[in-house]
């Protein structure tokens, strides 16, 4: 079975502005992701009206602090939410208020070959991501559903700026349609129920 996705969110998101998402483990050097705002923000504070982002997930303690500590670090408290841990029934309400997700994993071997089950949430709901350039997020992310960049701070920043210019060419509709094949309800019907009954 392919990985793939539910719809957590089916209606249209506007791209008006950029409001962040991180759905997942924070052992992951999630804090990049932060720096990389703050170095965007640095270079580009016109757009500070038009930025949020919101991560959700569970590491370790030391995993939490080093997420809010880099917050703090960079000054970013009114722009960046750590929401901690939620439970699946809790999470549709953030694909339905954020507009972009973030896919963001070290680029190592083994990070290399494991698919990103995230971007599959995050295009099946209408959100454009930002992805790092990994083998396997090279075959899932086009130019229609998302962004790869390195991972380091400077690249995300190069990411997000890219995604700030392109926004208005963004639509919910053709970033859900670039996976829909990958909706759990179709790999059933089409992967699964094949091979039980055949």
């Amino acid at each position: 079975m392919p990985l793939g996705s539910e719809i957590y969110y089916s209606g249209i998101h506007d791209f008006s502005s950029v409001s962040l998402l991180y759905v997942g483990g924070l052992a992951r050097k999630i804090n990049q992701t932060i720096e990389g705002i703050e170095i965007f923000l640095r270079n580009y504070p016109e757009y500070k009206p038009y930025l949020t982002y919101t991560i959700v997930g569970y590491g370790s303690p030391l995993d939490e602090k080093e997420i809010t500590d880099t917050i703090l670090k960079c000054n970013l408290k009114s722009f960046i939410s750590y929401d901690g841990i939620k439970n699946y029934e809790e999470l549709a309400p953030y694909f339905q208020t954020h507009n972009f997700g973030v896919a963001y994993v070290p680029i190592t071997k083994y990070f290399d070959i494991q698919p990103t089950t995230k971007i599959f949430e995050y295009a099946l709901s209408g959100l454009f991501t930002i992805a790092t350039d990994t083998y396997e997020n090279r075959r899932i992310i086009n130019k229609t559903n998302g962004i790869l960049c390195e991972d380091n701070p400077h690249s995300f920043a190069e990411a997000l700026k890219t995604c700030f210019e392109l926004r208005p060419t963004f639509n919910s509709e053709t970033i859900r349609n670039s996976l829909k094949d990958n909706e759990w309800r179709i790999l059933v019907q089409s992967q699964l129920y094949p091979f039980i009954y055949k």
